[in-house]
């Protein structure tokens, strides 16, 4: 991790000061005293280099007339960061061939993206990462508006997510009443491969989120992912990141089988609350790789109801159907997707599983 890394640097040259003091010999000695030099010099350039340049933001974010900058997120104190509530941001994606998206987010009053709905309707709640936020589309292109249209308004849809955010910031949601659960709503959780990578705590962008770790069982809350003294570091290495001087994998981009255990106790958790509370709890898997097909198998043997991407859309395409120079869907893809899950929540069916347990 570039924290690691960081941190590695400095015990070097201290020790490496120390030891030259310590050198008998001056041939000894110089060479100590070279290998501090180089040492604090990297450290420099790497600390200079990250508070001196400016990183290429993959997507720019500010008023609606782009007359100055606006931030999308806010800190939160249980989820790391949340949408700025009550807000109208511009967010644009450049590339080198032209602007890849141009779009306006508008997040009401209560920090959700707006969904039309009928407010008196049987409430279906979204949560998940930017898939579910909606990035790179407008407001009625999302998957919780096309949810919302094909169900011709009936029904109350809430998009409770925001880019970034793994199924930790959703179990936080739920154990906090952050995201109340009524008798009969119905919860939708939009999940990638990728969840896993940041339930562990390895995304340069969440430093703050929720931390869980396996505990018998099940999951125990411990925290926020890394702690206040570590962050300046991590943003250092964020920076560098963002400007190309770091590989990302500097975070630890590798995953092992406990932190897929993590992710799959975590949505379990997540769905135990739902069904307690009277609701009703779906897992949509984006199943584009034998990974993740694994780790919906994981989800189902675990009893959950899990509607995998490719059931939902089968023979569709998702290549042509993201956003072009993005790794996003794009509005017909949602629209599609929407019409899809619109048509199961209408389904009559039998309770889950879990949900009779």
């Amino acid at each position: 991790m570039a924290l690691t890394a960081a941190l590695a640097a400095l015990v070097l040259v201290v020790a490496f000061v120390a030891a030259a003091r310590r050198a008998r010999s001056t041939g000894t000695q110089r060479a100590w005293l070279a290998a501090t030099g180089a040492s604090a010099a990297v450290l420099v350039w790497l600390l200079a280099a990250a508070a001196v340049l400016h990183p290429v933001a993959p997507v720019r974010y500010s008023t609606p007339d782009g007359a100055s900058e606006l931030s999308l997120h806010l800190p939160d104190a249980d989820l790391g960061y949340v949408p700025r509530a009550g807000a109208r941001v511009r967010a644009v994606r450049d590339a080198e061939h032209g602007t890849i998206f141009d779009v306006i987010y508008t997040i009401g009053d209560d920090g959700l993206r707006v969904t039309p709905g009928d407010a008196a309707g049987p409430r279906v709640v979204f949560l998940g990462c930017s898939y579910t936020f909606g990035e790179g589309v407008t407001d009625d292109e999302t998957l919780p508006t096309r949810v919302s249209a094909a169900l011709r308004g009936s029904a109350r849809v809430e998009n409770r997510a925001a880019g970034g955010w793994g199924p930790h910031q959703m179990l936080r949601l739920l154990e906090t009443g952050r995201a109340p659960i009524t008798p009969g709503t119905r919860v939708l959780y939009q999940a990638l491969g990728d969840h896993v990578r940041r339930v562990a705590g390895k995304t340069p962008w969440d430093d703050a989120g929720p931390r869980y770790v396996l505990d018998g069982d099940g999951v125990r809350f411990t925290g926020p992912l890394h702690a206040s003294f570590v962050r300046p570091l991590r943003h250092v290495g964020t920076r560098l990141v963002k400007y190309g001087l770091l590989p990302v994998r500097a975070f630890g981009y590798e995953i092992d089988d406990d932190e897929r255990e993590l992710f799959v106790r975590v949505v379990a958790a997540s769905a135990e609350r739902v069904t307690r509370a009277g609701g009703r709890f779906t897992v949509i898997f984006w199943d584009d790789t034998p990974a993740d097909a694994a780790l919906a198998d994981r989800l189902e043997s675990r009893g959950l109801e899990v509607w995998r991407v490719s059931a939902l859309l089968p023979g569709v395409a998702h290549g042509p159907l993201m956003i072009p120079g993005d790794t996003h869907p794009g509005p017909e893809l949602y629209r599609l997707l929407g019409s899809a899950v619109a048509e199961r929540l209408s389904a009559p069916s039998a309770p889950t599983a879990a949900a009779r347990d």
